[in-house]
């Protein structure tokens, strides 16, 4: 008995001298640790852009500009605090096995992982809210009526129920009502083309089953 508690207590202050050493690491070079974090927040902020495009099949790394990869993980507060949970979880392993180059080969494949992972989930997230089952929920994007400067004919062209999927700072792609039959599931459109948005209401763009 005398023996478990000395090993959980030789654990204890292993893991609370670990972070001892992080507090003071980072007061002596505050510099190089927002850098690192700054770092990893772009990281995941890119994996989630990225992610959300695949949503729509749409690569869009076309679409985007250097600008839009080093700000992606500041628009969402979910990505933010993804960021920073998933990026003490790495600070912590790194500390313990900095020394071990096989574990090193293991925490780069771990970050890898995450990033994979940030970027399936920020799709499958997406897509769900704009075209799929969540549209509907609270806090999912409103669906919009899009008025274009002009379409083929010279007139203003019209985008009926159109939700916003990912934007960049050049581009939108929009996910349009999944419940219509006709024209495309996704439009890309230059902000230069939007003349206005308008709010429309859920019930508006319901699909006849889900309205009865």
């Amino acid at each position: 008995m005398a023996e478990i508690s000395t090993e959980a207590a030789t654990r204890r202050v292993s893991t609370e001298g670990f972070w001892i050493k992080a507090w003071n690491k980072l007061r002596e070079e505050p510099a190089q640790a927002a850098a690192l974090a700054y770092f990893w927040l772009v990281a995941v902020g890119f994996s989630h852009l990225f992610g959300s495009g695949l949503a729509f099949e749409i690569n869009i790394i076309d679409l985007a500009s250097p600008g839009d990869f080093l700000v992606a993980g500041l628009r969402d507060p979910f990505i933010t605090l993804l960021a920073g949970l998933t990026g003490l979880c790495l600070y912590s392993l790194w500390g313990r096995w900095l020394r071990s180059p096989g574990r090193m080969w293991f925490l780069a494949l771990l970050v890898v992982v995450l990033l994979g992972v940030c970027a399936y989930l920020s799709g499958a997230y997406r897509h769900a809210v704009v075209a799929g089952a969540w549209r509907t929920w609270p806090g999912s994007p409103q669906p919009l009526t899009v008025t274009l400067s002009k379409g083929a004919d010279g007139e203003p062209e019209v985008i009926e129920c159109a939700r916003i999927g990912v934007a960049t700072a050049d581009f939108i792609v929009f996910g349009t009502n999944p419940c219509s039959t006709q024209g495309a599931k996704r439009i890309v459109v230059a902000r230069s083309e939007i003349r206005r948005f308008a709010i429309r209401e859920q019930g508006d763009c319901l699909c006849r089953s889900n309205s009865r």
